[in-house]
């Protein structure tokens, strides 16, 4: 057990620090952006304000920063709720408690996330190809826009989520059962 509360505990860490830094590297991108890069030419990281298939010509006016900005808090913040409850899920585990009705609502709605996390996606590509661009004409390509993967995974996390509770509700049962 002083394993999993360990290696929970570093998972909760990191969690918390990618809650702290993602609006600031949002927020940074934006005014500074529109991309962030980490390291050199040949390794490292970026943060892109915006998706790259957006090609923009002008330099980006401030107003267009702005509301772009808060365009792109939609995302950012479906993504900040799921990191809040991947780092109370392991809170969890790091005080020991693994299969509890908590851990399992922060199971559900870590895949409930998920799944909105695809819809505001599709609906964030839209809305920000409309602010960079000011194009009338959104061509929508379903492919890149929803991502079957995620929404299988989001599923199978659901369906865990339930088996788990009904685990649960049967260990409850037999606990009262003589």
């Amino acid at each position: 057990m002083n394993k999993i509360q360990r290696i929970s505990c570093g998972f909760r860490i990191l969690f918390q620090l990618g809650f702290i830094l993602l609006p600031i590297f949002l927020l940074l991108s934006w005014i500074i952006g529109p991309q962030i890069q980490f390291g050199t030419s040949d390794w490292g990281m970026g943060f892109t304000a915006y998706p790259q298939n957006i090609q923009i010509g002008t330099p980006i006016s401030l107003s267009t920063r702005l509301l772009g900005f808060l365009v792109s808090l939609l995302p950012t913040l479906v993504m900040m709720y799921l990191l809040y409850c991947l780092m109370k899920l392991f809170s969890c585990y790091e005080h020991g408690q693994i299969f509890t009705l908590n851990t399992i609502y922060y199971i559900r709605n870590i895949g409930l996330t998920l799944l909105a996390n695809v819809i505001v996606e599709s609906i964030y590509v839209v809305l920000i190809n409309l602010v960079l661009t000011k194009s009338q004409t959104i061509y929508l390509n379903f492919s890149s826009s929803i991502n079957l993967s995620v929404v299988v995974l989001a599923l199978l996390i659901i369906l865990n989520s339930w088996i788990m509770r009904e685990g649960y509700q049967l260990h409850q049962e037999q606990q009262l059962t003589i």
